[in-house]
């Protein structure tokens, strides 16, 4: 496989996962408004109060907002530079992986100092695409 065609396969993975963790907290909404353990009117202009378990949700969902997207715009510009090689294609890869292991230890046991691991390893892995993006553009060949 192309290092090209992997890079999109795996911004693809990473897409779905990010569908599957939005249908998810649908769900769970759906479930504690249904159970009365919020009222439907939270969710116009999320105000007021909310159960912690849905806000840890909100949260995480928000965070998908934040380095993630700078993952997807770097990848598309590496991709049409044609600056993917092993290196960029690497720090893809951990970036994706740095994610999972965020949404295991925010989703599960939520702790503070492991998860902020989880998040730094993922901000470096995209830091280092932006830089090896910048250098094979400069040297004018894949890194």
């Amino acid at each position: 496989m192309k290092l090209d065609t992997y890079l999109v396969v795996l911004m693809a993975f990473y897409a779905v996962y990010l569908f599957g963790i939005f249908i998810f907290i649908f769900r769970k909404r759906a479930a504690a408004t249904k159970a009365r353990r919020i009222s439907i009117k939270y969710f116009t202009d999320y105000q007021g109060e909310s159960p912690s378990d849905l806000r840890v949700l909100e949260n995480h969902a928000n965070n998908q907002f934040q380095v993630p997207i700078y993952f997807m715009v770097t990848g598309v510009l590496a991709i049409q530079q044609g600056a993917v090689g092993f290196v960029i294609a690497g720090l893809a890869t951990v970036f994706v992986l740095s994610r999972l292991v965020h949404t295991y230890i925010h989703l599960g046991s939520n702790h503070v100092l492991r998860r902020a691991g989880a998040y730094f390893v993922g901000f470096l892995s995209v830091t280092g695409i932006w830089l090896c993006l910048l250098l094979s553009l400069w040297l004018q060949r894949p890194i």
